[in-house]
């Protein structure tokens, strides 16, 4: 026997802890191992910002859930994910919404840097920053700045990876993108795949830049933009269509949802194929966000506002009828009417106005001018009632309807584009129109042909009535699962992988397989859905 004194490991290290319980839960809820690529925490405290899934090459997770009283709060620590965290995500925002344990799952980015923090709630984070000096802020706490929200997945990383080689990994990869999309509207399934209804709605603040497949975390039941909410289609300068989100279901049909000018204008084609950012009262005049927030710094005390209002469970004012031993027949939720209303209310609380053109302060008939002491309140001061709202996206599609919404072809939509830019004579009025339509031409002949045409015949396969988003999605991953195993993607992914080895900015990759949307024929199209 040793004189030695035997030193014995009796616990483990925080991270190492939850790590070990997180993988014992998904063992024993037969989740996919997906679920682990998205650290979570209910311990106040920093998440571990890796996870067994984490790829070497990434310095961190993509994502992190975090439990803040009866809502759940997921953090976007990357704009991009890995098609790991995408189908994890897309697991654990499915099975949130089941969850009648809570009331809410808030998917949120603001000015707070939430890598640093360790994912700190919001409302910790800025008690934390009253401490700070006051001239640090605009500075370091990065107030003003423009954040790459959510774009899906990196399109280079996809190529330098090499998983864009392994048509497993791809098909992988946007399907989980799919269920994204699908798990934040609100379609659940249960163990027998059979469609479940999603209890607790679904919130996003995207603080920052959208675009492509980074949509699928706002396909929610509630969007609240900020100030620096933006939203762009970029995958056609990288050779690539839509991401399989259902934009050929959404785009035409922008506007529908709450009766708005839009939905008289082509505003979703032009969106598509000129690449042109809508910004935040864009985004709110055309239903790709429900609310507008406008000072991102809200998001702290809606975090604490959700956290502590009921579950969706104990929203509730009747009393269910007591039911006899020989009835069989599940009654219905007579409280059905009141869940979730709490929630909305709060919403719209936090909101300055929300794309169904209702201001905060449109109180049904009452004018509160009548309360006003003329002698006292000058016109100019004077309390505001419905007030006009414009869209410089809407005004431009309305301009250019005749050309996106009457031409059968993305080549002929190019030329009447440069018809009118070529009438350089005239007012003020029509050179901005010239101008406008010649900045269209410019951005439409640097992006690929290929993936032009192809988004032109997805729309237009997405237009009619008896389509469903679903249907959809599987023609958008099909064709993308095309465009990936092309030459045009993979020609502009090794022309930015070698521009960012070099520490160079890459220039607008121009030096696609046809020159021209003319060349491209409709069997090349054909074949991309087949």
């Amino acid at each position: 026997m040793s004189g030695h004194v035997a030193k014995v490991r009796t616990r483990m290290s925080a991270d190492r802890a939850a790590a070990a319980v997180a993988k014992m839960d998904a063992r024993n809820a037969k989740a996919p191992e997906s679920v682990l690529s998205i650290p979570t925490t209910v311990r106040y405290g920093h998440v571990p910002l890796r996870t067994s899934l984490t790829p070497a090459r990434i310095p961190h997770a993509g994502a992190a859930i975090r439990q803040v009283g009866c809502t759940r709060r997921v953090f976007l620590l990357s704009p991009y994910l890995t098609s790991a965290e995408v189908n994890g995500l897309a697991y654990r925002i499915e099975v949130l919404g089941r969850n009648s344990g809570i009331n809410s799952v808030l998917i949120a980015t603001n000015d707070d840097d939430d890598l640093a923090s360790g994912a700190l709630p919001s409302s910790a984070v800025e008690a934390q920053l009253t401490k700070a000096p006051f001239d640090l802020f605009g500075t370091e706490t990065g107030f003003g700045k423009v954040w790459h929200c959510a774009g899906g997945y990196d399109a280079l990383d996809l190529y330098t990876s090499g998983e864009y080689k392994d048509p497993e990994q791809v098909d992988q990869l946007l399907t989980g993108i799919r269920n994204l999309a699908l798990a934040t509207r609100g379609v659940t399934r249960d163990e027998q795949s059979n469609p479940v209804p999603s209890n607790v709605p679904v919130i996003t603040v995207p603080h920052g830049l959208v675009h492509d497949g980074g949509y699928a975390l706002c396909m929610g039941s509630y969007v609240m933009a900020t100030r620096d909410s933006t939203f762009a289609i970029k995958n056609p300068a990288k050779g690539l269509s839509f991401d399989p989100v259902g934009f050929s279901f959404l785009l035409p049909r922008l506007g529908w949802e709450y009766s708005q000018v839009s939905a008289d204008y082509p505003v979703g084609k032009m969106l598509a194929l000129t690449g042109m950012e809508a910004q935040a009262n864009d985004m709110l005049e055309t239903g790709l966000a429900t609310h507008y927030m406008g000072e991102p710094s809200k998001v702290a005390m809606l975090e604490r506002t959700l956290s502590e209002l009921p579950p969706w469970e104990q929203q509730k004012i009747l009393q269910q009828p007591a039911i006899s031993y020989d009835e069989i027949d599940e009654l219905d939720d007579c409280n059905e009417e009141f869940r979730n209303v709490a929630v909305g209310h709060c919403l719209h609380t936090f909101a300055r106005y929300d794309a169904a053109s209702q201001e905060i302060w449109n109180m049904g008939e009452i004018d509160f001018r009548e309360q006003q002491d003329p002698s006292l309140v000058l016109e100019s001061e004077a309390i505001g009632m419905n007030v006009e709202r414009s869209s410089d996206i809407v005004t431009w599609a309305a301009t250019f309807e005749d050309i996106f919404a009457r031409e059968s072809s993305v080549h002929g939509i190019i030329e009447r584009l440069k018809e009118v830019s070529s009438k350089q004579d005239g007012d003020e009025e029509d050179r901005q129109v010239a101008e406008m339509a010649g900045s269209m031409v410019k951005k439409m002949e640097r992006r690929a042909p290929l993936a032009l045409c192809a988004i032109f015949k997805l729309m237009e396969m997405g237009r009619p009535n008896l389509e469903s988003l679903e249907s959809c999605m599987e023609r958008e991953k099909k064709v993308q699962q095309n465009l990936i195993a092309m030459e045009d993607y993979q020609n502009w992914a090794k022309a930015a992988a070698s521009a960012s080895a070099s520490g160079n900015k890459a220039a607008p990759f121009t030096a696609w397989k046809h020159k021209s949307v003319k060349e491209v024929s409709n069997d090349e199209v054909e074949q991309l859905l087949g």
